[in-house]
């Protein structure tokens, strides 16, 4: 099975549907409302989330198919809002893991002389005066 969006031909009339709930994710006005949750990160429950996504797919395929190239733009731009949130998510786990662990969480770069390459006492060259 691969990742691309089922064409109409492939899904039939009774096949996916670009419905999740009550929204129409091939609808602009829809797409938009749900683009404005996923910004103000709003709680979506996991069921609509993983329905929203699946509608996408299919409205893509359909925009695809159509050539209508907004409903393309427009389904993208929700499909990688879905996904930014899911990497945020993911950062944000793995910066606490990090504090838990007792490590840092950010790069942190010194001004001047690297400190990594000095070990047990070893001293950084004098610099030369100009």
């Amino acid at each position: 099975m691969t990742d691309q969006p089922p064409t109409i031909e492939e899904t039939g009339e009774g096949g996916p549907s670009t419905e999740a709930g009550s929204l129409d994710v091939a609808d602009g006005r829809d797409r938009r409302l749900i683009d404005a949750a996923l910004r103000r990160r709003w709680a979506i429950p996991a069921d609509l989330r993983e329905m929203a996504v699946q509608a996408a797919k299919v409205a893509l395929g359909k925009a695809v198919q159509d050539k209508n190239v907004r409903g393309i733009n427009g389904t993208l731009r929700t499909l990688q809002g879905f996904e930014k949130q899911n990497q945020d998510d993911e950062h944000v786990i793995v910066k606490y893991k990090r504090i838990d662990e007792g490590r840092p969480t950010e790069v942190v770069k010194e001004i001047g002389v690297d400190l990594r390459r000095f070990k047990d006492g070893d001293q950084p060259p004098e610099e030369a005066d100009p």
